[in-house]
């Protein structure tokens, strides 16, 4: 028994000093995701796991990355589409089950617009599908009664996803933008497969994933792949968001 009690307080120990290092840190559990923390406390070289300043992306790197692949979506922390300007939408309106404007493929044009019988040239960029109906309906009531409004995206692989990008640097194959497919569901290693997986040199357990907050600040989320194949638990192999990141740090030897 008091072996058994000896060892009970030795794990509350540990994990006094765990909270205590993240308290001195000045971070939090919710803004840093290290999935591999028990295995550095009990001795694995905490170099092997934290990255350094010189593996981060500068913020010159992260500020070229803001352009319109990257709006809305990772300013609302969520995935959802938005339309904008190169994206191909498909419109129909039908009264009582009859179409009264026939499916149409659309292209979104420079100026954020598309035109449709009837009501002519309508701004739509920046709305979601949602948004894009309900203002697609509020203009066709003026012409027909209670008219049913239907948008979707029409999107191939390879195309300009209305999901957005992420973005993958550092030590991989093909560096640069990787789709967000219709899903939206594409995790840290699947993002690198798809930017060619990893280079000889890469390290796969420090991985940096920085992620655009609402008031402009940025976020960084640590991701050990290393200890994911060891432990098998896919669900440390974060969802990405439009907007994100990843870096893929340079192995120290």
């Amino acid at each position: 028994m008091s072996r058994l009690v000896f060892h009970l307080l030795a794990v509350v120990a540990v994990l006094g000093v765990l909270a205590a290092g993240g308290c001195a840190s000045g971070g939090s559990s919710g803004d840093v995701a290290v999935l591999d923390r028990w295995e550095g406390a009990v001795g694995v070289d905490p170099v092997d796991q934290v990255p350094g300043p010189e593996d981060d992306p500068t913020d010159a790197q992260l500020a070229a990355l803001e352009d319109e692949s990257t709006i809305s979506a990772a300013r609302s922390g969520t995935n959802e589409a938005v339309l904008r300007s190169g994206l191909t939408i498909s419109v129909r309106v039908s009264v009582a089950g009859k179409d009264e404007v026939s499916q149409q493929s659309l292209r979104i044009s420079e100026r954020g617009t598309v035109t449709l019988p009837l009501v002519g040239e309508v701004p739509v960029n920046g709305l979601t599908l949602v948004e894009c109906i309900q203002r697609l309906t509020g203009l066709y009531e003026e012409y027909l009664v209670a008219p049913q409004v239907a948008v979707q995206f029409e999107w191939v692989e390879g195309a300009m996803s209305p999901w957005g990008t992420v973005t993958v640097l550092g030590r991989v194959a093909s560096p640069g933008k990787v789709s967000i497919p219709a899903t939206r569901d594409l995790t840290v290693s699947a993002a690198i497969q798809q930017a060619g997986g990893f280079a000889p040199s890469a390290r796969d357990n420090g991985i940096v994933v920085s992620r655009s907050n609402p008031d402009g600040t940025t976020r960084r989320i640590e991701v050990d792949l290393r200890a994911l194949g060891r432990r098998g638990n896919l669900d440390e192999d974060i969802v990405l968001q439009s907007g994100d990141v990843v870096f893929v740090p340079e192995q120290l030897f």
